[in-house]
């Protein structure tokens, strides 16, 4: 794609690399506006690690080496380096979509090439980035009703009739707000579950309906508070929004919980300053649902071909 697109630029006596063209966006924008379009994945990123193997470790690194190659190498490289190909096909033919450029030049094997790495990246990127995300959504809405492959077809529904390619138009626009209330949910993960709870949570918690993370009828108004604000002034600069919205997101939730939220909704695991006993695989147990709302946690570690240390909390 690189080569091709560079003869095209060649014959119209552009270099892609120091081009300046009128009305082009920078690089920084052009950035910007691929992060927001991965901003559905990093935020639902827990969906999909949930089922990495992990070796039980206190460690942070060790016990998540698993995944680091693959966020913090591969998906970066590779989106950087498809911006950077929608770039050079912006700059020598005025249309970002470098398939469509290509495809009216390729043919033969070229062209079968071609359309083989656009179904196959279709097929990649629309799995993890749009249907895990929002067909997970459907299925926590109804758990008993609603399986996996209803949601993905339900997502498929939703996503059709919210005509998409009509998006097309205003694409850089659509993701610079999609990114900002997006990237700053994820700014408030982060703060609430590395600096506020230490990676200490209180998991049996979570299917109380009248424990800690009730909050007020079901919402967390530091959370809130912060996403709005967070999002709305980085739709305000829309143009860095991810960048703006995402630490701001932090700092804002980090300060509404510490100036309220913790102390009128106390946390279990940071009023007992995180203790071993809400831990799991960081100490080499699972935790386990026992029926009736009781939850335990039993060994990793397997003695004479049994499990050993059922723990009940």
């Amino acid at each position: 794609m690189y080569f091709t697109l560079d003869g095209i630029a060649q014959t119209k006596g552009l270099n892609i690399w120091n081009a300046d063209l009128p009305g082009s966006m920078s690089l920084a924008v052009l950035f910007v506006a691929n992060m927001g379009f991965w901003s559905t994945m990093a935020i639902d990123i827990p969906n999909l690690t949930r089922f990495l193997e992990t070796e039980p470790s206190r460690r942070f690194a060790r016990r998540n080496r698993n995944v680091f190659a693959a966020q913090l190498v591969a998906l970066p490289l590779t989106q950087a380096l498809i911006a950077g190909i929608g770039g050079v096909s912006m700059i020598a033919t005025g249309n970002w979509n470098p398939i469509e450029v290509i495809q009216g030049d390729a043919t033969g094997l070229s062209l079968l090439v071609l359309l083989l790495l656009v179904v196959l990246a279709q097929w990649s990127t629309n799995n993890s980035a749009n249907l895990i995300p929002s067909a997970l959504t459907f299925v926590n809405l109804a758990p008993r009703v609603i399986n996996y492959r209803i949601g993905v077809a339900l997502a498929g529904i939703v996503g059709t009739l919210s005509f998409p390619w009509l998006i097309l138009n205003n694409l850089f626009v659509f993701l610079g707000y999609y990114g900002a209330f997006l990237s700053s949910i994820g700014g408030i993960m982060v703060a609430d579950y590395y600096i506020l709870r230490k990676r200490c949570l209180n998991v049996p918690a979570l299917y109380d309906p009248e424990g800690q993370f009730r909050y007020a009828g079901g919402f967390n108004p530091a959370g809130l508070a912060a996403w709005v604000i967070a999002g709305g002034i980085a739709a305000w600069f829309v143009d860095y929004a991810v960048l703006i919205g995402c630490p701001l997101g932090l700092v804002l939730y980090l300060c509404f919980s510490r100036a309220a939220g913790l102390a009128r909704y106390p946390q279990a695991e940071i009023i007992e300053r995180f203790p071993d006993r809400f831990l799991a695989t960081s100490v080499g147990k699972s935790w386990v649902h026992y029926g009736n709302g009781r939850f335990g946690r039993e060994s990793l570690l397997e003695s004479g071909g049994a499990p050993v240390l059922r723990e009940d909390l």
